[in-house]
């Protein structure tokens, strides 16, 4: 099976709006992407994806997840 390329951007939101980057990551025709963002501030945090769908991937199958791992935890959200 090949999967689509996937890009992953990480920054985080200060109080005036701005964004501060973090870390970029990009899996390549891998089932999964990891990511590993240690020691962060407590704040908020933004990740952009961009996904290369594979044009053999039918559009019902096209779908990811996000999910994290660690000691806190995470609450994701959209944020339009």
């Amino acid at each position: 099976m090949k999967y689509s390329n996937c890009r992953m951007v990480f920054a985080r939101k200060l109080e005036e709006g701005q964004l501060v980057y973090i870390q970029g990551k990009t899996g390549i025709k891998t089932r999964d992407t990891h990511a590993e963002l240690e020691h962060l501030e407590v704040g908020q945090y933004l990740i952009y994806v961009s996904i290369d769908w594979n044009e053999n991937t039918p559009k019902k199958d096209r779908f990811f997840s996000i999910s994290s791992y660690g000691e806190e935890g995470v609450e994701f959200s959209i944020d339009p």
